[in-house]
C-alpha cells in the first residue's frame, strides 16, 4: 500500500496540465489484451488457495475483494501514470527507477520489484508443483524441475529489448485466455447446463453436489447459462482479435 502511494504521489506531483497523454485508444494496442489477461490470471491458484484455506475464511468475499482492489489499483496507476508520463518503458517500473527521478520513488520502484514481483515467484512456483503433484501428472522431481528450474533457465533469455513484453502478451492472450477465462465457462456450462453438449456427456460432466461459493449474485443463477454464453461470445473474438492484431504488429515491425 505504502508503495502505490507513492507512486500516486509522485505521479500527481509530476503530472502534465492536460490529459494530452491519456489517450483512450493508443498509437499501438496490440500488447494491451494480453497484458491484462497475464495481471489477472488468478484462476490456477484458486484450487490450491482452496484446499489450503481455514473453513471460515470467504471464497466469494476474499476473489471479489482482491480483484477490486486489484483492478482499482491499476486503473489509477495507470491514469495517473499517463498524466505523468509522457512516453514510459515497457515496464514502468524502469520509468520510476530511471536516473533523475526523486530518491525515494527510484528505491520504491526497487522495493516493487523485489518485494511484491520477486517475492511473488515462488509462490507460483509453489502453486505450479501443487497443482502437477495433485494432478499425479509428473513424478515428484519432473514437478519440482518444471515448476521451479525450467522458469528460470528459459526467462534470462527475455531480459533485452521487449521480448518479455511479447512474451507476456502472447502467453496472456493464448495460453492465459483459453485457460483462465475460455475452458472454465466451457466447463461449467457443460457440467451445469444440460442443452451444452447435446451428446452423452461422459462421467466427468455429470451434476455436481450444492456449493455456497456462488462466482455471481444469487439473484442470477437462473441465468447462468446466458450469462455465460454471452461471456464465452465476447472473450472468444476477443482474444482472436487482440492475437491478430499482435501478429500483424510483429509482422509491421512497430
Amino acid at each position: 500500500i505504502f508503495l502505490m502511494l507513492e507512486f500516486g504521489m509522485h505521479f500527481v506531483f509530476y503530472r502534465e496540465e492536460n490529459a494530452k497523454h491519456l489517450n483512450v485508444i493508443g498509437g499501438d494496442s496490440s500488447n494491451v489484451l494480453g497484458v491484462a489477461v497475464f495481471n489477472f490470471t488468478l484462476l490456477m491458484t484458486i484450487p490450491s488457495w482452496m484446499n489450503e484455506k481455514s473453513p471460515n475464511v470467504s471464497v466469494n468475499h476474499t476473489i471479489w475483494g482482491s480483484m477490486t482492489a486489484a483492478a482499482l489499483s491499476f486503473a489509477m496507476i495507470g491514469i495517473l501514470g499517463a498524466l505523468a508520463t509522457e512516453k514510459a518503458a515497457d515496464n514502468m517500473l524502469q520509468t520510476l527507477a530511471a536516473p533523475g527521478m526523486p530518491t525515494l520513488t527510484r528505491l520504491s520502484a526497487f522495493l516493487f520489484g523485489v518485494v511484491i514481483i520477486g517475492f511473488g515467484v515462488p509462490v507460483s512456483c509453489i502453486v505450479i508443483r501443487y497443482n502437477i503433484g495433485l494432478g499425479k501428472m509428473l513424478s515428484p522431481s519432473s514437478a519440482t524441475f518444471i515448476s521451479t528450474v525450467l522458469p528460470w533457465l528459459l526467462s534470462w533469455t527475455l531480459y533485452q529489448g521487449h521480448r518479455a513484453l511479447d512474451v507476456i502478451s502472447y502467453t496472456g492472450m493464448v495460453v492465459n485466455g483459453l485457460v483462465n477465462l475460455v475452458f472454465p465457462l466451457v466447463l461449467t456450462l457443460a457440467i451445469t447446463a444440460p442443452t451444452f453438449l447435446p451428446r452423452r456427456r461422459p462421467v466427468l460432466f455429470q451434476p455436481l453436489s450444492a456449493t455456497d461459493v456462488l462466482p455471481i449474485p444469487r439473484e442470477w443463477e437462473s441465468s447462468r447459462p446466458a450469462l455465460f454464453r454471452a461471456l464465452l461470445a465476447l472473450t472468444i473474438p476477443a482474444i482472436v482479435i487482440a492475437t491478430g492484431l499482435k501478429i500483424v504488429s510483429e509482422l509491421s515491425g512497430t
